[in-house]
């Protein structure tokens, strides 16, 4: 009775960008078939999502959608979202997003939004950066892009290198 040991190869496979999505949503749907076909709906998600390949984001986003397709297509939604991200390669950035979104499509799009961002960056390469910066934006999308948004930053800069200066 021969006996022997099983050898199994398993090829290493290169890393894929590893996200993650969470998101539980709540859809309450009524539909008329008549002539044409008409359909409205209410959509509530709240979702949750990591990604952790080089940069780091994770979101929360709550959604109230309302659509009605007959004819054409009508959706109309806001979107309120949460939004946490860090970039760590070379520059550090961290930053906090908090927006509020009215979109309408029918013929064209018609999109208003009001973004509230709270940013932090450092950069450390030589010069050393830090800054903050909260931006109030509305912005209306309609046949021109009409943007208007208010920005305060308060910076501290600090140079580590400095050029010593002879007398």
């Amino acid at each position: 009775m021969a006996t022997g040991r099983a050898h199994i190869f398993e090829p290493s496979l290169p890393r894929q960008q590893q996200i993650t999505k969470s998101y539980l949503t709540v859809r309450v749907k009524w539909a008329t078939i008549s002539s044409g076909i008409s359909k409205s709906y209410l959509t509530v998600r709240v979702k949750w999502a990591t990604i952790s390949s080089g940069i780091s984001k994770s979101y929360l986003t709550v959604r109230v959608k309302w659509a009605t397709i007959s004819s054409g297509i009508s959706k109309s939604y806001l979107t309120v979202r949460v939004k946490w991200a860090t970039i760590s390669s070379g520059i550090s950035k961290s930053y906090l997003t908090v927006r509020v979104k009215w979109a309408t499509i029918s013929s064209g799009i018609s999109k208003s939004y009001l973004t509230v961002r709270v940013k932090w960056a450092t950069i450390s390469s030589g010069i050393s950066k830090s800054y903050l910066t909260v931006r109030v934006k509305w912005a209306t999308i309609s046949s021109g892009i009409s943007k208007s948004y208010l920005t305060v930053r308060v910076k501290w800069a600090t140079i580590s290198n400095p050029i010593l200066q002879s007398e």
